[in-house]
């Protein structure tokens, strides 16, 4: 439980950067402790594969900026087939070795793209959801990169949480 309290709290900290901080918009939602309480309850209460549903829908919707960039570069919508495979399938489907190789080039490509780029930040985003097949816990990641770029989409994350968890 201590591991799982101190990743959460890794992933919805601030940039330690002083670029970072002037380039990025305010994420005042991850600042609330009380919003931050509520949605780590949800993510360690809701089943894994809905988290799993939840993550790929939320990652669906920004992909878009990444891909427009760099439209060649597939890796970011294979990390969401993959997971959207595992669904399917479970781990007899998709072994953990090509779920975490799809993680990985997710965030291969997310460095590919400009330091605080929307681009960069929905590569992450895809990364982390594929990631959330192996730990629940980074389905707090997609929430944590979308927020970075688009501060209002997290409202709305967290409503259909509440929706896929009810």
């Amino acid at each position: 439980m201590e591991l799982r309290k101190r990743l959460t709290e890794y992933l919805l900290k601030e940039p330690r950067t002083k670029a970072s901080k002037k380039q990025l918009p305010d994420v005042k939602f991850l600042r609330a402790t009380d919003f931050k309480k509520k949605f780590t309850s949800l993510v360690t209460k809701t089943d894994k594969e809905v988290l799993i549903r939840w993550v790929v829908v939320c990652a669906r919707r920004v992909l878009p900026y990444f891909e427009k960039k760099y439209h060649k570069d597939k890796r970011p919508r294979v990390a969401l087939e993959t997971a959207k495979k595992w669904l399917k399938g479970g781990y007899a489907k998709v072994p953990f070795k090509e779920i975490r190789k799809a993680s990985l080039d997710a965030h291969a490509a997310a460095r590919a793209a400009p330091e605080n780029s929307q681009a960069r930040f929905a590569a992450r985003a895809c990364g982390q959801a594929v990631a959330t097949v192996h730990v629940k816990t980074h389905a707090l990641g997609p929430v944590y990169y979308i927020g970075k770029f688009k501060p209002k989409e997290i409202e709305w994350q967290m409503k259909l949480l509440e929706k896929f968890a009810a």
